[in-house]
């Protein structure tokens, strides 16, 4: 039997009670003192909040927007019957009933779409909403222009066609002052260069820049040097006054804080506003505080919108509605009463536009209370993005994607944009030298207040009727001009839209084309006094016109088309040598010759701002044709090089000669005799396959290393020639069976070109790959490779010892160029130009060039396009090769430039013509030799040429034309009215 010591177990009891209350104590002691250094905290956090924005006032600039892409992932044409229309009517309403609204508009085209089909009533309302300030028009262009594969005169294109419809809206002068570039994948150096506020002429001429994607690692870089807001400056501007004011946006351009903004409305509901401080709070330290601390001053501008903003009924996920306006009225309310009571410091909030934005700014400038950085020379066209930013739930290791892969989407889309703005400047410039010779032409005198005398010449070309025709011309050109001012958007020149809008655009251009051929080609044929032949011929004429728009001579050799082996060719009426060449195509495993369609090649000189015709005649044999002239062509039958037993081939002339592989048929020595320098070099075919490949539609992230493609070539053609040589090879592949590739490349045998082989390179896409061609030159330890960006060269950086840390690095080597680059070894340069389309361009080991071909794949990148890229039009890559020696003249590489970017036109004449003149040249009335013709406009009654002035600075300048012959714009009204009073002097045509 067991005895119980109930003392014990009383001892035991005490204990456990008193170490019980022990612990209670110090949880209640622990509890105590969290509360008192959490209050302690909280206090010392407000306070250190408060002092932190200094105890000013926080000016936030409220700026209601809406994106409005004219093609992206649907057509112009869909987005603006159904949202766009809707969008700018809600606008237009919600200003109307409060005049302290604000709306920032940025795209020209739709709103032209919106005031022609608008009463009279709403055009009144924009007009005068436009003027008061409550519409901001930003950017001023026909749409948000592309600025890393656009040229500059493409982009000047873009600007006029949409400053000329807002001066026809507000002749008074109310223009864009900012210019708003919140979507393009990354902003040019030229930038500052071309648009600042020293431009002469008002579509140039801004004294504000808003930018967004410059790239996360650029950004994050301004944010921590507080340099979001800064001066900038190309080194060859004008002068120091032409920095132009830039604002980074530090967040998207869709609306941060949303999600808050809601919360705050929903508190209105409510009597004591629960939860307000809270909301107040957490607006604060992820709005407010953080947007201060990446800044220099107290002014926040904040964006409220984003794709197709303000709608009536959103049409997709995330849409913010026309309800953006009632959130804007609550968060101004709201901030104004309780800002200063629930976080300490006071905020001014209230409807603004970014001018505004950027006149405070000014403001604390001018009073010596801010001072902002300038930047020189600021480049930004490598846009990179850090997608663990975007997406928080990414695990892993920091991911960036490069914007790289869009260099190379569809380049026969983007060689017919290039070709579509090629035609439309080279319409405009002659038709307004045509308007302008016409009318110094005319006999005329007339003075209304000195001598009420009118003296008309009879015939069927007055004054008068020029000045219509002027007119019509002018609004022909115009609607011209806005068509292909789409392809510099920044969704269409990339080719980052679905392939449905590309279809639709694509139809666009080539009726762009086809409208400026027809208009030249009626006005040329006037101006050339031709009238049609109706007598029957023995042979088959076809007549061009030659035009050269360039302000330089060009001497070249020009290949056409015909259907004979047996031809002569005429040049302003005279006989002149050429040749024959079959054609080939490419077919199964073998290049097949067409028996029905040949192509004659000539030299032709003609004159700056000239027009040439010329005649080729086409007989059915030698006899016939010989007893036309003694220049009848000869045809000439190629040499087949012996592939299969490696036969050596060299072509040249009296400055280059270029040697092949043996192998391949592609170039591996080419030597400047004129120079003495001789380059080795091997060119290759570079695959990057789909396979663990991040690559689509804007970024190029590959996934394997490259593969080399083993060209073997089935038909190799020699064309040895006094006029132009060419090799023509064809070459199958392991991953095409069939004709996989055609290489073309042709030396002028004299002329400007007799220094540069021309290549053209052709293939078919490989599904689902990247498709390179890699230029390597031998024996080179370093290099440097720069781009062209229209205007000049950008040294582009590269450690050639770093290591790549993995394939999908290599976008972060990739650049963009509109017209070409340069790769600079040892004594000698090597120039590269592509005037035909922009391309990518990189190098990643010394003496190194690669350019992307074209690319097919299907991979959602996650940036707004699922679809990837489905091309299965073939790529064709257009460039020429020339080698400089270091001491040559920067002129003389501008000009080899500016060569490709104003190539001759020729245009195929319907129907065959006798010509009283056959050749006409303008130099005489512009005179710009050596510069760059950018436009020739008339404007005010007056002709401006516009072109590119190089000296130590870089700058638009323009000359104003004679043509104070051309009547005034009510002189048809004054006339009629003179001829009243005075009908003696009245004369009717």
């Amino acid at each position: 039997m067991r005895i119980i010591n109930y003392n014990m177990i009383q001892v035991t009891l005490n204990k456990f009670i008193i170490a019980f209350l022990i612990g209670l104590m110090v949880s209640l002691l622990a509890t105590y003192l969290l509360v008192y250094f959490t209050t302690l905290l909280s206090t010392f956090e407000a306070k250190f909040q408060k002092t932190s924005i200094n105890q000013e006032v926080v000016n936030l600039f409220i700026v209601p927007h809406s994106h409005t892409d004219p093609g992206w992932i649907e057509t112009m044409e869909h987005y603006y019957s159904r949202e766009v229309r809707d969008i700018l009517s809600n606008v237009i309403a919600h200003l109307k009933v409060d005049p302290s609204k604000r709306f920032t508009w940025g795209e020209v085209c739709y709103l032209k779409m919106f005031y022609e089909e608008a009463s009279e009533e709403v055009r009144a309302m924009i007009k005068d909403m436009v003027e008061s300030g409550q519409i901001e028009i930003v950017g001023g262009g026909w749409v948000q222009h592309d600025e890393t594969l656009t040229t500059v005169r493409q982009q000047v294109t873009n600007m006029r066609a949409g400053i000329n419809w807002l001066k026809q809206l507000f002749p008074n002068g109310k223009k864009a002052q900012v210019l708003w570039q919140i979507d393009p994948f990354g902003s040019s150096v030229i930038t500052p260069l071309l648009f600042n506020k020293q431009q002469k002429y008002d579509f140039l001429r801004f004294p504000y820049l808003v930018l967004n994607r410059i790239g996360d690692e650029s950004k994050d870089q301004m944010k921590s040097n507080k340099q979001l807001d800064y001066y900038a400056l190309h080194n060859q501007s004008q002068n120091n006054n032409s920095k132009l004011l830039t604002h980074v946006l530090r967040h998207h351009y869709d609306t941060q804080g949303l999600d808050l903004m809601k919360k705050i409305q929903e508190t209105e509901n409510h009597f004591r506003r629960p939860g307000l401080s809270n909301i107040l709070k957490e607006f604060s330290e992820k709005i407010i505080v953080p947007t201060l601390e990446t800044q220099r001053h107290n002014n926040i501008m904040l964006l409220v919108g984003s794709d197709f903003a303000y709608i009536s009924n959103p049409v997709r996920i995330g849409q913010q509605d026309k309800g953006n306006f009632r959130l804007i009225d609550s968060l101004i309310e709201t901030l104004n009463q309780h800002a200063e009571s629930k976080l300490g410091y006071k905020i001014n909030a209230r409807y603004a536009t970014p001018s505004a934005y950027f006149r405070a700014l000014e403001r604390e400038i001018e009073l010596g209370h801010l001072e902002l950085p300038t930047l020189i020379n600021p480049d930004y066209s490598q846009y990179d993005e850090k997608f663990h930013y975007l997406h928080k739930e990414f695990k892993g290791v920091d991911r960036v994607d490069y914007w790289a892969g869009y260099y190379s989407n569809r380049p026969a889309f983007k060689s017919l944009i290039y070709h579509a703005f090629n035609h439309f400047h080279v319409t405009e410039t002659f038709i307004n030298l045509a308007l302008m010779k016409s009318a110094n032409d005319i006999p005329f005198s007339y003075t209304f207040n000195k001598n009420p005398f009118i003296n008309f010449p009879r015939n069927d070309s007055t004054l008068v009727d020029l000045y219509e025709k002027r007119n019509e011309i002018s609004s022909t050109l115009s609607s011209i001009q806005e068509r292909i001012s789409i392809g510099t958007h920044h969704d269409t020149i990339p080719s980052t839209s679905r392939s449905s809008v590309h279809d639709s655009e694509t139809a666009k251009f080539k009726n762009a084309i086809e409208e400026s051929k027809t208009h030249l080609i009626d006005e040329y044929l006037t101006i050339l006094q031709a009238k049609i032949l109706f007598e029957s011929q023995k042979y088959t004429i076809i007549q061009y016109l030659l035009f050269n728009e360039a302000t330089n001579p060009k001497n070249q050799v020009v290949k056409l088309s015909l259907g004979s082996k047996y031809a002569t060719v005429k040049i302003k009426g005279d006989f002149v040598a050429s040749e024959v060449l079959p054609t080939f195509t490419c077919l199964y495993q073998m290049g097949w010759r067409d028996r029905d369609h040949y192509q004659v090649q000539f030299q032709v000189q003609i004159n700056p701002l000239s027009v040439v015709v010329v005649e080729i005649a086409e007989y059915e044999n030698l006899e016939e044709c010989s007893k036309v002239s003694k220049y009848c062509s000869m045809f000439k039958e190629p040499e087949v090089i012996l592939v299969k037993q490696n036969q050596y081939l060299k072509m040249e002339n009296h400055y280059l000669q270029i040697l092949f592989d043996q192998q391949t048929y592609l170039p591996r020595e080419i030597v400047d005799t004129s120079q003495g320098i001789r380059m080795h070099l091997e060119m290759q075919i570079i695959r990057h396959r789909e396979q663990k490949s991040e690559s689509g539609a804007y970024i190029f992230a590959p996934g394997f290393k490259e593969i080399m493609i083993k060209l073997q070539p089935t038909d190799v053609y020699f064309f040895e020639s006094t006029i132009s040589s060419q090799v023509l090879v064809f070459y199958k592949s392991p991953y095409k069976t069939s004709c996989f590739a055609v290489l073309s490349l042709s030396l002028d045998c004299k002329g400007d070109m007799a220094h540069s082989p021309q290549f053209r390179f052709k293939s078919f896409p490989l599904d689902y790959d990247d498709l390179f061609l890699r230029i390597q030159l031998r024996n080179v330890n370093n290099s440097q490779l720069s781009t062209h960006n229209s205007i000049h060269f950008q040294k582009r950086t590269f450690n050639f010892n770093k290591r790549l840390l993995s394939s999908r690095d290599l976008g972060s080597q990739m650049h963009p160029t509109s017209t070409g680059c340069s790769l600079k070894v040892g004594n000698y340069t090597l120039l590269l130009s592509t005037g035909d389309r922009p391309v990518g361009v990189a190098s990643y080991k010394p003496g190194q060039l690669n350019i992307g071909l074209g690319r097919k794949n299907r991979f959602d990148d996650d940036k707004g396009l699922p679809d990837g890229v489905v091309d299965n039009h073939p790529y064709q890559l257009i460039f020429g090769l020339k080698l400089f020696g270091n001491q040559m003249s920067q002129a003389k590489i501008d000009q080899y430039f500016d060569f490709y970017q104003q190539p001759l036109l020729n245009l195929k004449l319907e129907g065959v013509y006798r010509f009283q003149k056959n050749q006409i040249s303008f130099s005489n009335i512009l005179n710009l030799a050596g510069q760059q013709l950018l436009a020739l406009t008339y404007e005010d009654y007056t002709y401006k040429a516009l072109y590119l002035n190089r000296t130590e600075t870089i700058q638009v300048q323009s000359i104003e034309l004679n043509s104070d012959r051309m009547p005034p714009k009510n002189y048809r009204e004054e006339f009629l009215f003179m001829a009243s009073q005075y009908p003696q002097c009245y004369l009717e045509n």
